[in-house]
């Protein structure tokens, strides 16, 4: 069971870091076509220079609120597993005294 559960752990932990490496890319992307951009058309009224937002909403949210509230969810599944996991070592301690508080 720990084995998979840090085999999950460590995949969760590749997934974030391949999502960020994805995110650095797009915006050093975006960069590099608005310098483009602005060097060959300068900056034209009737054709906008679209931002990285406006391709991948999902990985840059509008707001902030959006992501406290993904980060608090983590934090308290994290603790409800901590918790558990502490709960359950102390019952083990507690089986291998004879059942003293």
């Amino acid at each position: 069971m720990d084995v998979m559960t840090a085999h999950r752990k460590r995949e969760e932990r590749r997934q974030k870091e391949k999502l960020e490496e994805f995110k650095n890319l797009a915006v050093a992307l975006q960069i590099q076509a608005l310098q483009i951009g602005q060097a060959f058309g300068g900056i034209d009224e009737a054709h906008p220079l679209r931002t990285v937002e406006v391709y991948y909403p999902s990985l840059f949210p509008k707001n902030e609120e959006s992501e406290k509230k993904k980060y608090q969810k983590q934090l308290e599944e994290r603790n409800a597993r901590l918790r558990a996991a502490a709960a359950e070592h102390n019952a083990r301690i507690r089986e291998a005294k004879g059942g003293e508080p």
